[in-house]
């Protein structure tokens, strides 16, 4: 993590998950091993960033987002 992050609650990261400065991240949310949030972005509630993904853009709500560059894959089932 870097400067100015902001997580919400119930937030897992797995190990090597890389967030740059000024990325808040959703209550609930999943960021898989070695995955990069670029800085100034926004991760919406109970998404699910893949494994190595790089997030590139802000990222809706129950999203997962899979690849480099995160692409959507479909909608997190609740």
């Amino acid at each position: 993590m870097n400067h100015d992050d902001v997580l919400g609650d119930r937030v897992i990261m797995a190990s090597g998950a890389c967030l740059a400065g000024g990325v808040r991240v959703g209550h609930g949310c999943y960021l898989g091993q070695s995955c990069t949030v670029r800085q100034r972005l926004t991760i919406g509630e109970r998404s699910l960033i893949g494994m190595g993904a790089v997030v590139i853009s802000d990222v809706e709500p129950g999203s997962v987002m899979v690849g480099n560059p995160a692409r959507f894959l479909r909608k997190n089932s609740p």
